[in-house]
Parts: structure tokens; C-alpha cells; sequence
């Protein structure tokens, strides 16, 4: 086979098998839109438990911040990772038929994996380094998809 054709993706002369296991890697503006929805259906709900029923009043959150930011990032991962362990979609990725999946088993990502990914997702977005990974990368993958071995696909 030449490269050229292993490049485009022409199946050999005299086989016709085609390549299997490619995943659809998602848009950049599907998951941007996934991670709005969530955003507001996941992120709001647990500010406003914390700032009101927890501490009372946003002052009180403010003079308490790396407790308050504990409660929010620890029950947001929970959540996050319930949704992921169990549907393998958010409700922001459901709404743009979105899932997450293990790269090398084309299946839902384990439990592990699910925490080591939001552990990661945690620190580029504390660090913003790896925010940008999905622009220099033809895959679109983040950092913290390359990394724990996930990726989000297209279902459709």
C-alpha cells in the first residue's frame, strides 16, 4: 500500500477492508456548547447551595474562599464523574449528542480514569496551559483527554 493511499484512508487493492475503529472526535463548538449547558445546570445549582445554604451570604463565601471552593469543585467532580460513570454523557453533551469514551476500548471510561481526568481538568483550567491544547491539535483532543486516555465522540 502506498502512503498516500494509507494517508486518505483508500482501502489496498485486493482487500476491501476499511479502516475500523476510528472515532469521530467531537467539534470544538459542540463541546464549547456542552460545557456552557453544564455550566448552568450543574455549576449554578451548587454556587447557590454553597453561597446561601452553606455560608449564608456571598460575603461569608468570600471571607471563607478555599473551603467554599472545595465544597463547589468537590460536589461539581462528583456529579460530573456520576454522569460520565454511568451515561457516559453530561447533560450539556447529551443535548449535542456528545459522549465520553475510552480510547483504547471504545467504551465508557472507567471509574479511575474518570477521576484522574478531573483531577487533570482541574489543574489546566487552574493553569490555563492546556485550554488551548484543542486549537494545535487535529484531533481537537484537551489535555486532559490526551492524558487520561478519554476522548468525546460524536454519537450521531
Amino acid at each position: 500500500m502506498r502512503w498516500r493511499d494509507a494517508k486518505k484512508g483508500v482501502p489496498n487493492k485486493g482487500t476491501s477492508k476499511q479502516p475500523k475503529n476510528i472515532l469521530a472526535f467531537s467539534s470544538r463548538l459542540s463541546r464549547t456548547k456542552a460545557i456552557i449547558i453544564d455550566s448552568f445546570m450543574i455549576v449554578m445549582p451548587i454556587l447557590y447551595i454553597v453561597f446561601y445554604a452553606i455560608f449564608g451570604s456571598r460575603e461569608a463565601f468570600g471571607s471563607h474562599l478555599l473551603e467554599g471552593w472545595l465544597y463547589i469543585l468537590g460536589s461539581h467532580g462528583l456529579i460530573t464523574i456520576a454522569f460520565l460513570f454511568l451515561k457516559g454523557q453530561t447533560p450539556g453533551m447529551k443535548a449535542y449528542s456528545l459522549k465520553l469514551v475510552n480510547v483504547v476500548t471504545r467504551d465508557n471510561a472507567t471509574l479511575p480514569q474518570l477521576f484522574f481526568r478531573y483531577l487533570l481538568f482541574i489543574v489546566t483550567t487552574v493553569s490555563l496551559f492546556g485550554l488551548l491544547a484543542p486549537f494545535f491539535r487535529n484531533d481537537k483532543q484537551t489535555f486532559y483527554d490526551v492524558l487520561s486516555r478519554t476522548a468525546i465522540i460524536e454519537t450521531h
